[in-house]
């Protein structure tokens, strides 16, 4: 069988045009500075010419970047803490206490929020001391959990002092980002009801808190 020097050939510049093709490529690909994709011929085993497209690295790092500052993103659970020191008294009308400014969270996250209140009645009745938990939506109606009745500072024929605590999850459903705000409300059953005030707290953190965290 006789060699074909033609076809020989015909392979030889094949492969000699890939190389330098595939230099130039490799190096648009590493040490481009544009961020685009790169197109660039070859022959393929057939000798037939084909046009090939790679993505530039510039792109390829750029993307990557986005993926991981969105993946590390998702990964960090917001938290949010409220501390309010003002001190108040409530009679048997509702009226507001503490309230957050609004905290923006992620479209579909759930967000566990509690509350730490200081509270204390001399009426030396009943006393008690009422509490309710409303949210609010990007700057919408307000809602609330409802309230606690007149859980807390409640005893017959005393004067009561305590830190009342509870715990709620929220499923505000939201589809897109938004921003959320809570505010507390009291009252008393019978007498007049202290918020932060006649405890001799020393530091803030033992005052009203609001914590809301990502769940």
């Amino acid at each position: 069988m006789g060699l074909n020097l033609a076809n020989t050939q015909q392979k030889i510049d094949s492969l000699i045009y890939n190389i330098s093709e595939r230099d130039r490529v490799l190096n648009d690909m590493y040490f481009g500075d544009k961020p685009k994709d790169v197109s660039f011929n070859k022959y393929d085993e057939n000798g037939e010419m084909k046009t090939v497209t790679m993505p530039n690295m510039a792109k390829l790092k750029a993307e990557m970047k986005t993926i991981i500052n969105i993946a590390r993103n998702n990964m960090q659970r917001k938290a949010y803490v409220h501390k309010d020191t003002t001190v108040r008294t409530f009679g048997q009308g509702w009226a507001a206490g503490a309230e957050t400014p609004f905290y923006e969270f992620p479209k579909s996250s759930l967000l566990s929020v509690s509350i730490n209140v200081p509270m204390r009645n001399d009426n030396g009745g009943w006393g008690g001391g009422y509490t309710m938990l409303d949210w609010n939506i990007n700057d919408k109606a307000w809602q609330s959990f409802g309230h606690s009745g007149y859980d807390g500072p409640m005893a017959s024929g005393g004067d009561i002092i305590v830190c009342y605590n509870r715990t709620f999850l929220l499923n505000p459903q939201q589809n897109n980002n938004y921003k959320v705000k809570f505010r507390l409300q009291h009252r008393s059953y019978d007498g007049t009801l202290n918020v932060n005030g006649s405890h001799d707290i020393s530091g803030e953190d033992f005052f009203t808190t609001i914590i809301v965290t990502e769940v």
